[in-house]
C-alpha cells in the first residue's frame, strides 16, 4: 500500500518534471529574440535570489557558513561544467523537438554511473555496463543516424545529459566534505560571473513584455530542482524513479500546443528503452 510518504514524493517529483518542461517551452518562446546566453544569465540571477535566501534562512551566519570552503576549485569546475550544461539544454530546446530533447536526457543516469565508475573509481555491475549500451540504443533509434540529418540541436542535448552527469558527479565528489547548503551557494553564486560574460556580446535589454518570460525561467528551473530534493528525501527511488517518464508527455504536451511540434513513434521508443535501461541501474544502485 503506497503510504503518505510515498504520495507526497510522487508529487514532489511529477511537479519537477513538469518544470522542467515548462522551462524548456519557456526558452523555446524567447529563442527567437534573446541569445541563450542572456536567457541563462536570468536564470542565473533569479536561481540566486530564490534559493540562496531559502538556503541560509536570511542569516548571515549562515551564509559565512556556506561560504566557507577548502576546496574553491572544485566548485568552480562543478559549476563551469553546470553552465555548459544549462547552455546545451537551451540550445537544444530551441532547435529540436521538446519530447526529443527530454527523451534523450534519460541518458543522465547512464552517464553519471559510467562517469563514477570510470573516472571516480566506485565499482559497478557488469550488468550495468549491459543496460548502459542498453540505452546507447535507445538513442540510437532517436536519432537515427544515417536515416535522419543529426542537427545541432541534437548534439546539444546528448552534450546536455553528459555535462550534467559530470555534475552529478563532482557533487559526489564535493559531499564527502562539504555540506549541502555550501554545494548550493557556490553553485550558483558562481554562475552569475559565468553567465554574465558570454551574455553581453549579445545582450538587449529586455521590454517589459519579456521580463516576465525571463524571470520564469529562473523560477521553474529552480522549483524544479527544489521539487527533486524533495521527492528524493520524502520517498523511495522504486516510488518516484517511474514518474520521471512524465517529462515525456509533458514535453510532447507542450511542444504540441504552444508550438505544433510533433513527436513520432521512434521517440517514444528510444525514451522508454533508455529509460527502462537507467531505471535498472539506478534500482541497482539504491540495492
Amino acid at each position: 500500500m503506497i503510504g503518505s510518504a510515498s504520495l507526497r514524493g510522487a508529487a514532489w517529483m511529477t511537479l519537477a518534471a513538469l518544470m522542467y518542461t515548462v522551462t524548456g517551452a519557456v526558452v523555446r518562446h524567447l529563442a527567437d529574440s534573446y541569445s541563450v546566453f542572456e536567457v541563462g544569465f536570468f536564470r542565473s540571477v533569479v536561481a540566486v535570489a530564490v534559493l540562496l535566501p531559502l538556503a541560509t534562512g536570511f542569516s548571515l551566519k549562515r551564509a559565512r557558513e556556506a561560504l566557507a570552503t577548502d576546496r574553491f576549485s572544485i566548485h568552480l569546475l562543478r559549476s563551469v561544467l553546470a553552465y555548459a550544461g544549462i547552455m546545451c539544454w537551451f540550445y537544444g530546446v530551441s532547435r529540436i523537438p521538446l519530447s526529443d530533447y527530454y527523451a534523450l536526457q534519460f541518458l543522465t543516469p547512464l552517464f553519471t554511473m559510467a562517469g563514477a565508475a570510470l573516472l571516480l573509481g566506485e565499482s559497478t555491475r557488469p550488468a550495468n555496463w549491459l543496460a548502459v549500451l542498453v540505452g546507447f540504443g535507445g538513442a540510437m533509434a532517436i536519432i537515427r543516424p544515417g536515416l535522419i540529418e543529426v542537427g545541432t540541436g541534437t548534439l546539444a542535448a546528448l552534450g546536455a545529459a553528459l555535462l550534467f552527469a559530470s555534475v552529478n558527479n563532482t557533487v559526489r565528489v564535493l559531499s564527502r566534505t562539504e555540506s549541502a547548503m555550501t554545494i548550493v551557494a557556490y553553485g550558483n553564486l558562481i554562475l552569475i560571473p559565468l553567465s554574465l560574460i558570454p551574455a553581453i556580446p549579445e545582450w538587449i535589454t529586455p521590454g517589459w513584455d519579456d521580463l516576465p518570460w525571463l524571470c520564469c525561467v529562473g523560477v521553474t528551473a529552480t522549483v524544479a530542482q527544489f521539487a527533486i530534493t524533495r521527492a528524493v528525501a520524502t520517498a523511495e527511488a522504486r516510488i518516484i524513479q517511474p514518474l520521471d517518464f512524465v517529462r515525456l508527455p509533458f514535453a510532447a504536451a507542450l511542444g504540441w500546443i504552444a508550438f505544433g511540434e510533433g513527436s513520432d513513434l521512434w521517440t517514444w521508443v528510444g525514451a522508454a528503452i533508455i529509460f527502462a535501461a537507467a531505471s535498472y541501474v539506478l534500482r541497482m544502485e539504491r540495492k
